[in-house]
C-alpha cells in the first residue's frame, strides 16, 4: 500500500493509477512515481521503490523412495534461492515427526513403522522472511514378507 499526501488529486506511474493511496503487487522490484495536483498546480514527482525479494525453491531427494517396514529413509535438501540465502528448513516427514533446521545439505534420516505411502514435505525460509511453496515427494513403505 503506497500513500501520498498534500494534494487534491494524484497520478501514480507505472500504471496510471489515481488516488492518494494505491495497492500494488509487483512481481519484480519496481520504482513508483506519484505526482500531486492542488489548486491547478502540479507538484514535482516523488518516488518510492517497492523491493521484491526472491522466494526460495524448496526441493529434496530421497535416497530410496520405496523401503520396507522399520527401514530408514534418507532425505537430502536440494533447495535453492536466486538471491539472498536460505536460513531455515521446515520438514514434515508425515510420520509424526516435524523438523526445523537451519540450512543444511546433510542428509536427514527417518524410520517408518507403518505400511503405507507417506507424503514428505519441505518448505524453505529466506534471510528476508520469504517462504517457499511446499515441496512434496511420496515415500512408499512396504510390508515385510510373511514366511510360512
Amino acid at each position: 500500500s503506497l500513500t501520498a499526501n498534500g494534494a487534491t488529486t494524484y497520478i501514480w506511474q507505472p500504471g496510471n493509477l489515481t488516488g492518494n493511496t494505491i495497492n500494488v503487487t509487483p512481481a519484480i522490484t519496481t520504482t513508483y512515481q506519484v505526482t500531486g495536483t492542488a489548486l491547478g498546480c502540479e507538484s514535482d514527482p516523488a518516488f518510492v521503490t517497492v523491493t521484491v525479494n526472491a522466494n526460495p525453491t524448496a526441493s529434496f531427494t530421497i535416497t530410496d523412495n520405496v523401503i520396507c517396514l522399520d527401514e530408514t529413509a534418507s532425505f537430502t535438501n536440494t533447495s535453492t534461492i536466486d538471491s539472498g540465502s536460505i536460513t531455515a528448513l521446515y520438514w514434515d516427514f508425515d510420520n509424526g515427526t516435524l523438523d526445523t533446521t537451519g540450512y543444511t545439505t546433510s542428509p536427514l534420516s527417518q524410520s517408518y513403522a507403518t505400511h503405507r505411502t507417506y507424503n514428505v514435505k519441505l518448505s524453505a525460509m529466506s534471510d528476508k522472511g520469504c517462504l517457499s511453496d511446499q515441496f512434496i515427494l511420496p515415500l512408499s513403505v512396504n510390508p515385510l514378507p510373511v514366511m510360512t
